[in-house]
């Protein structure tokens, strides 16, 4: 049984503080944003929806700032719709990309797999629509023998250029590796893997060696010995012209997990760290230093499926921090950017929410003024709704009503008193429900407190939370 998702991917943005559809073919995407540079603060929601019938999105930003509702400017354009299929076990079987044009859609890209019955992968076409027909930009194919052993990985693209690996055993094992590109009419011998073993039937070592093009022979390069714990080799490679070092660890897979490159001529150097998940090889860690460091790392599920991405940059005058956080969709559902430098402090913080006729999504944003934490007791905010999805129009509930300046409105004045937890409760017109909080909660509260143990009778001396006059 195959599985399919549709995800629509912005190219253009959609904005208003209240947002809902009249039961369309929509996707809508809604984004709140914390904004500080320099100690200015701003709040902006962004609303983007896209029409799944014609292509086409509609997108607004709204400004909030000092807990005014400032102008919401709108525009429209086309975006690119992806489309993915996985099979049973989350292998992904077809990646397309079309194109919206207005009136609908038009082929743009795609990627076609295939797989054996035990899921090792046969092939993986890459394809582009010229506009008539599809014609194949990268090819990659996989051959294996009657045990599923690969004998064979072939690949090629638009450009011309094709390579090639042949595999060969000793029963079971695998003995070489064979490197070749295509050139000239022919295949041209460029590197080798020799695999030897120890008698209990563990990889013993692995050299590595070139092709010597007058002799005609091959080269012993590099040699290195397996790890009985972790079934690894690494490999050292020293450029004696450019002073560059290179180290590989191999897996028993003979996939590079690790590389590292370090460019000896000056103080730059890169690393890159690989894993497997749900036997598919991903990249988890790249690392760089060009006279300052700078690191990325990813998080992904037991199926593959990326969850988190964090980046840091460092200098001698600040550094730069930058999160993302993905859904179980691979959707983005927060985007998080702060930096420290010399010249300033910036901060950004983007919550997505993600709807549909048949699903409405509903948060609320706060006002400069509460981001800014000078609320007190006494003080009102207009909560600002971001809303989308479900069969409009929309009616809201507010619950309790204590403090507020209506209960049934998207934008009611909240008084700040006593801590109140509301729950707002949002409605369309063929009875779709969601539910969401909004805290309202002084950050400088009024307290008056004295020593009870004092005597009956004996003056007392009150004293008022600082910031407060009485």
């Amino acid at each position: 049984m195959n599985r399919f998702i549709s995800i629509a991917i912005l190219s253009i943005l959609h904005f208003t503080n209240c947002f809902s559809q009249t039961c369309g073919n929509d996707s809508v995407v809604t984004r709140y944003t914390q904004e500080k540079n320099n100690g200015i603060r701003t709040n902006k929601i962004y609303v983007d929806s896209f029409d799944l019938t014609n292509g086409r999105v509609y997108s607004s930003v709204h400004n909030i700032s000092n807990n005014t509702s400032g102008g919401i400017i709108r525009t429209q354009g086309t975006f690119v719709k992806k489309l993915i299929s996985y099979n049973a076990l989350h292998d992904t079987i077809e990646y397309v990309e079309l194109q919206g044009t207005g009136t609908g859609f038009a082929d743009l890209n795609k990627i076609e797999f295939a797989y054996t019955p035990s899921v090792k992968p046969l092939s993986r076409i890459h394809s582009h629509w010229n506009g008539s027909i599809w014609t194949i930009s990268k090819s990659e194919v996989w051959t294996y023998n009657g045990s599923e052993l690969i004998l064979n990985y072939i690949l090629s693209d638009s450009t011309g250029f094709i390579s090639q690996r042949n595999y060969f055993y000793s029963g079971n094992q695998q003995t070489s590796i064979q490197f070749q590109n295509y050139s000239g009419g022919s295949w041209r011998n460029i590197e080798r893997y020799q695999i030897t073993y120890q008698s209990t039937g563990l990889r013993d070592s692995l050299i590595l060696q070139r092709w010597d093009l007058p002799t005609g022979l091959w080269i012993d390069s590099i040699h290195a010995k397996y790890d009985t714990v972790s079934y690894c080799v690494s490999l050292y490679r020293d450029d004696f012209a450019t002073n560059d070092s290179v180290r590989y660890i191999i897996d028993s897979l003979n996939n590079i997990i690790y590389y590292s490159h370090h460019y000896y001529s000056g103080t730059d150097s890169e690393s890159y760290s690989y894993d497997y998940f749900n036997n598919h090889l991903k990249l988890v860690s790249y690392g760089s230093h060009s006279a300052f460091p700078q690191n990325t790392s990813y998080t992904y599920d037991v199926y593959g499926l990326l969850m988190f991405e964090e980046f840091h940059a460092y200098s001698n005058t600040g550094s730069t921090s930058v999160y993302h956080r993905y859904d179980s969709l691979s959707n983005l559902i927060n985007y998080e950017h702060s930096s420290g430098y010399i010249t300033g402090d910036t901060y950004e913080n983007t919550s997505y929410a993600y709807s549909s006729a048949t699903h409405i999504s509903l948060a609320y944003a706060y006002s400069t003024d509460t981001w800014n934490g000078l609320s007190c007791q006494g003080d009102s905010i207009i909560a600002f709704p971001i809303a989308a999805g479900g069969c409009g129009p929309l009616t809201y509930s507010w619950s309790p009503s204590i403090g507020l300046s209506a209960d049934s409105i998207a934008s009611p004045l909240v008084l700040f008193k006593d801590s109140v937890l509301y729950t707002i409760t949002v409605t369309d017109t063929i009875g779709q429900t969601t539910t969401t909080t909004f805290l309202a909660d002084p950050d400088r509260k009024l307290t008056i407190t004295f020593d009870s143990t004092l005597c009956s009778g004996c003056p007392v001396e009150l004293h008022a939370t600082p910031g407060y006059t009485y």
